[in-house]
């Protein structure tokens, strides 16, 4: 039975610490039909402390690729008869299923790439709106793993907790405050089967964005957890566009550096933004750290800009390359593969 508790010693006193923190509310953080978010994902990274007033600075990440989240209306013909859905999450070709009732979002199913379903009898909750630093919501859930006919039963327990409130600093020294951190855990055994596993995922939110600002999932099996994906929110420096950012006393817009097509073969658009007017310069460096190629910019002014690398006039190799952006007050590195 699910059950709703404050992680804090007394009610008052929770109450008081959650004064003007963020809360989560199903308005302005459910999943909605149409929506897509733009994440990048990056190498392993470990979610940091707990509690309150805490700063994560995940500024040192670096993109590795990209990952859009497609959030679609559910249709029977397209995913699993009998489950009741509302919304489909598109991610790695993989659909998942969520209904939403009242102020709960419960994932009803998973419909796999490769074709295998995932069936929650007894649905998991993966949120209970309104979410504030403390509540805990656990309880639960099993179902049947089905693959060409086969069924294998699972059960579980899942335990959701708003465990962290801060700031958040995203690559390109995007700073984020007042966000509050949700921890998903979910442990899981299969029918004849002796073991157990667990997952956890750590999801960063602020106002201002109903998808997470950053994810970091782990995975254990009788061991610690590793982490298995980091990815953050690509867009993120636009929640402080034209905002004063306390920590630099001044307009802050960002340095986020992408480009595409990443792989690539002949050529790539590097799209940027700058913060504060002065020279702008991008190296593209081997892994062992040879610099293979310096572009100069000039001065630029605040605002984005793209730029257009040329693979083959610049003599860049095949494998993965490290571009450096470097302005007037940061730098910024991106990961780019080159295939010949």
């Amino acid at each position: 039975m699910k059950k709703r508790l404050l992680f804090c010693i007394g009610g008052l006193l929770m109450h008081l610490m959650a004064l003007g923190q963020y809360q989560l509310t199903q308005e302005n953080h459910i999943l909605r039909s149409g929506d897509q978010h733009h994440f990048r994902l990056a190498q392993k990274a470990q979610p940091g402390a707990t509690g309150t007033h805490q700063v994560w600075d995940f500024s040192h990440l670096m993109a590795e690729k990209d990952l859009f989240s497609h959030m679609v209306p559910y249709s029977v013909e397209r995913e699993i008869s009998g489950i009741s859905a509302s919304v489909v999450l598109e991610e790695f070709g993989s659909h998942f299923l969520f209904h939403l009732s009242g102020n709960r979002m419960w994932q009803t199913g998973t419909k796999l790439k490769g074709g295998a379903q995932i069936i929650y009898q007894k649905p998991l909750l993966r949120m209970n709106f309104p979410i504030t630093y403390g509540t805990i919501d656990e309880g639960d859930y099993e179902g049947y793993f089905s693959r060409d006919s086969k069924k294998r039963h699972f059960f579980g327990h899942y335990r959701v907790e708003a465990d962290a409130t801060g700031t958040l600093i995203l690559p390109g020294g995007v700073r984020i405050n007042n966000t509050i951190r949700v921890k998903s855990s979910k442990i899981q055994s299969y029918e004849q089967s002796n073991s157990a596993s667990e997952v956890t995922s750590y999801k960063w939110y602020a106002e201002g964005c109903r998808y997470p600002l950053l994810t970091i999932i782990q995975a254990g099996c009788g061991q610690g957890p590793t982490t298995i994906r980091t990815a953050y929110y690509a867009d993120a420096y636009k929640l402080n566009d034209k905002k004063q950012n306390p920590a630099i006393g001044e307009t802050f817009i960002g340095t986020e550096l992408s480009g595409y097509p990443n792989p690539t073969s002949e050529e790539v658009v590097l799209s940027y933004s700058v913060n504060k007017t002065g020279p702008v310069t991008i190296k593209v460096f081997s892994t062992q750290g040879r610099k293979l190629a310096h572009l100069k910019e000039g001065i630029k002014e605040p605002g984005k800009y793209e730029t257009l690398l040329h693979i083959c006039e610049l003599n860049l190799p095949s494998g993965l390359l490290i571009v450096k952006l470097l302005t007037a007050d940061r730098q910024q590195d991106y990961r780019l593969q080159v295939v010949h």
